[in-house]
């Protein structure tokens, strides 16, 4: 299958190493501001590189049409760190970037668009409103949404316009709601880079100060893998669907884990408590319904699997 990715950080180059081992030919589509970040992650994968904005909609026409491309997975977004300097921007990329996809999909007859959405577009992660958590203890796809942030809202919003073209224009479209995704990567990250810094002082035997963190961490295989499973799915009885780990873990538990591999005396890693909102974990089971998806990296084997990343770049 000919599939695109937009995007060329952190969870496009994982999705893009995935879809080769699988065989598919791929476009990646983005603007390649790290390739050697791109390339540690790939390898010698071969994939056609166009070199484009999702904001130049003629090009993604183009590429889409010129590449016989079959199905979009669509992870080009300002994060929310970008989203928070610059919310204009942020809207324009990841909802006017997101129509140009979807457009530019229905023009060219592309069958299938994947869209890495997030956990952070529910009511109950708003920090400026009061809802109940629900009693099943976990966070099904129905819940509430009432965004907290214009990172959020880009990310509803385009949740919604996909499903208009699922609807009107008969787009099989596929919401992914990530969870906070973590793992190795030579660029600049977001939130989630704090396991990687971790891992890279607890190496290095050097002192760091964090703040406590309890969320939902995704690792960063297991996304690209739910992605690269959302692809091969055809007309699915759900459109919007959780992939995560289905826990809750913190920092001081990545500590620990670290201490556990490194040794009591190396890791020098100090957890300051912070007061932050209770997060409950995805309720993964229309993924699994759907997609065949059980996360294969808990917690600790993702944190084990992250420092033996980093011993081979900072070791």
């Amino acid at each position: 299958m000919h599939v695109m990715v937009t995007g060329t950080g952190f969870i496009g180059s994982y999705v893009v190493k995935n879809l080769l081992e699988q065989g598919h030919e791929v476009i990646f589509y983005g603007f390649f501001e790290n390739p050697t970040a791109i390339r540690d992650v790939v390898g010698h994968g071969v994939f056609t590189e166009v070199k484009g904005d999702v904001l130049d909609y003629d090009l993604l026409e183009k590429t889409m049409k010129e590449n016989s491309v079959e199905s979009v997975v669509h992870t080009a977004a300002v994060l929310i760190a970008g989203a928070r300097e610059n919310p204009l921007n942020a809207v324009k990329v990841n909802v006017l970037g997101t129509a140009n996809v979807l457009e530019a999909a229905r023009k060219t007859d592309v069958e299938k668009i994947v869209y890495t959405s997030s956990g952070q577009v529910y009511a109950m992660l708003n920090p400026y409103v009061e809802v109940p958590k629900p009693d099943s203890g976990v966070v099904k796809e129905e819940e509430s949404i009432l965004p907290g942030s214009v990172y959020a809202t880009t990310k509803a919003a385009s949740e919604y316009l996909g499903l208009n073209y699922s609807n009107i224009y008969g787009i099989d479209f596929i919401a992914l709601r990530l969870p906070t995704v973590y793992g190795g990567w030579l660029g600049q990250m977001g939130r989630a880079g704090v396991l990687k810094t971790m891992c890279e002082k607890a190496l290095r035997g050097e002192d760091l100060t964090v703040d406590e963190y309890k969320s939902e961490w995704g690792y960063v295989k297991d996304m690209a893998r739910a992605c690269v499973l959302a692809v091969s799915k055809r007309k699915p009885k759900y459109r919007i669907m959780n992939v995560g780990s289905g826990k809750i873990n913190s920092l001081r538990e990545a500590v620990d884990i670290l201490k556990g591999e490194l040794g009591d005396n190396r890791v020098k890693i100090n957890v300051k408590e912070v007061q932050q909102p209770e997060r409950l974990p995805s309720d993964l089971s229309k993924a699994r319904e759907e997609l065949g998806y059980e996360p294969e990296y808990d917690f600790e084997k993702g944190v084990r699997d992250l420092l033996d990343w980093a011993k081979k770049h900072y070791g």
